[in-house]
């Protein structure tokens, strides 16, 4: 499971002083991941709108599709599509060409149904974010994780991620690691979340 129980026993965390902090990592992990896959991952409801998509291949973005509740080609209910459900695509014949489609359904993992390689690849990207947090894995002004570059200067959750690093303590970056999300993302997190990345055409 990936969720505060959790993530509180892996930091040996027993009391409940800490609990918006870890609550806040865990939901930055999980944005950082989906940023990066570029498809959601949790279980919900989901209503989808494609406005003169030029194609049959509707691609959603929540997946695996666990119901369909209804399909609409310009605001008709259709029942004739094909679903493929592990990769989260609706097929419509015809739909080339169509004003607007909208397709309601309910896709992503429960959270006791994380395959487990992702969820290895998030508690890598929470350990890391965790570590990379003044006030909680280490001081503030702090670095590590193996980023080549300076001390960290802030970190912010809003939107997906930010951290920031001093550059006057910054050495010689030949050879090393291009600060960016990818770059900063844990290798081993990487690995496994390229197999569940939602490639777009």
């Amino acid at each position: 499971m990936f969720d505060l129980v959790a993530a509180k026993a892996r930091l040996n965390i027993t009391d409940n002083l800490k609990d918006a902090q870890v609550m806040a990592i865990l939901g930055s992990t999980l944005l950082w991941a989906e940023s990066y896959c570029r498809r959601k991952f949790t279980v919900s409801q989901q209503t989808e709108t494609f406005n003169y998509f030029a194609g049959s291949s509707f691609p959603l973005l929540r997946y695996p599709v666990r119901t369909v509740a209804s399909v609409r080609v310009n605001g008709n209910v259709v029942s004739d599509y094909a679903l493929i459900r592990q990769i989260g695509l609706v097929e419509i014949q015809p739909g080339f060409g169509a004003r607007k489609v909208e397709i309601d359904y309910v896709g992503g993992y429960p959270p006791d149904e994380f395959p487990a390689d992702l969820e290895l690849a998030l508690w890598a990207i929470f350990d890391y974010l965790w570590a990379q947090t003044p006030g909680a894995g280490i001081a503030a002004g702090g670095g590590g994780g193996g980023v080549s570059a300076g001390g960290m200067k802030s970190f912010s959750i809003p939107g997906v991620i930010s951290i920031n690093y001093d550059e006057s303590t910054k050495g010689n970056t030949s050879g090393g690691a291009h600060i960016s999300s990818g770059a900063m993302m844990p290798p081993l997190a990487m690995t496994i979340l390229d197999l569940y990345r939602r490639e777009l055409a």
